[in-house]
C-alpha cells in the first residue's frame, strides 16, 4: 500500500478555510447586494437605460434643480415632475 503524499500543510489549509469563510462572510453581509447592485447598473447601461457617467448626470440634474441631493440620494424637487414620470412608465406584468 502506498502512503499518500503530497497533501497539504496545515498552516495552508488554514489559510485556505480562512479565505473560504472570508468570501463567505462577505457574500453573506452585503457583498450579495453589491454584486445585484453592479449587475443592475451594467444591465441598464447596456441596453443604453442610463448614462454612462450615472452620478454626473445626477450632479447634472441637481444643478439644473431637477433633483435635490440627500444624504447619498436624490429627490425631484417639484411633485408634479415625479408624478410625470411616474406616468409615462409601463407597469411590469407578473408572469
Amino acid at each position: 500500500m502506498m502512503a499518500v503524499t503530497g497533501s497539504p500543510h496545515p498552516f495552508r489549509l488554514g489559510i485556505i478555510a480562512g479565505f473560504a469563510m472570508g468570501i463567505a462572510a462577505a457574500i453573506w453581509y452585503g457583498g450579495l447586494d453589491a454584486i445585484e447592485h453592479l449587475t443592475l447598473r451594467l444591465l441598464l447601461r447596456w441596453r443604453g437605460f442610463i448614462p454612462r457617467r450615472y452620478a454626473d448626470f445626477l450632479d447634472y440634474a441637481t444643478r439644473l434643480i431637477f433633483l435635490q441631493k440627500v444624504g447619498s440620494g436624490y429627490i425631484f424637487i417639484h411633485r408634479q415632475l415625479l408624478d410625470y414620470f411616474a406616468s409615462k412608465s409601463t407597469p411590469i406584468k407578473p408572469k
